[in-house]
């Protein structure tokens, strides 16, 4: 089943220095056994890229969201991994994607997430995006960004210029 399978890839890419041959043997197996890839071998495949250099592993397993149909905003899990692994990877096209659907997502991010948003409008050079998410944080939504999202806001200001005086 797919938690089998699921154990099985997060196995491999958590071995050493991360299995990815044997990741992609599973969820090849995975498919052809009709057992669909979902949020969870997604998350893992993207927390797995952290560790990653070659870019192939990086196609490849964006390739695999593509195909998968599966709405990075239907698991927050899902969306921090892709959004700091486009952001790793310099994968600007996919981030403007990402971050262009946001107001029409039914989603509710945590503050870990906000983060996340906005070190990725940050990687874009999209600061006034970064403080529409800081203010939804604070203002509308009433929560306290943890040191994190205040560490991800600062090197947004810095990285933009806006630091200083």
């Amino acid at each position: 089943n797919d938690v089998s399978y699921n154990c099985l890839i997060n196995a491999a890419v958590s071995a050493g220095g991360g299995n990815f041959r044997e990741a992609w043997e599973t969820v090849e197996l995975m498919e052809q056994s009709g057992v669909s890839v979902d949020h969870y071998t997604l998350s893992i495949m993207m927390k797995a890229l952290k560790r990653v250099k070659n870019p192939r592993d990086v196609a490849r397993t964006l390739a695999l969201l593509d195909r998968s149909s599966i709405d990075v905003y239907s698991d927050e899990i899902l969306l921090n991994s892709t959004l700091e692994t486009c952001t790793r990877h310099r994968e600007l096209r996919r981030l403007e994607g990402i971050l262009a659907s946001y107001n029409t997502a039914s989603f509710r991010p945590s503050v870990h997430t906000y983060g996340s948003l906005i070190k990725a409008a940050s990687t874009l050079k999209r600061l006034p995006q970064c403080w529409e998410f800081w203010r939804e944080l604070e203002e509308r939504r009433g929560m306290q960004p943890n040191d994190i999202v205040l560490g991800c806001m600062l090197d947004a200001l810095i990285t933009n210029q806006q630091g200083a005086g």
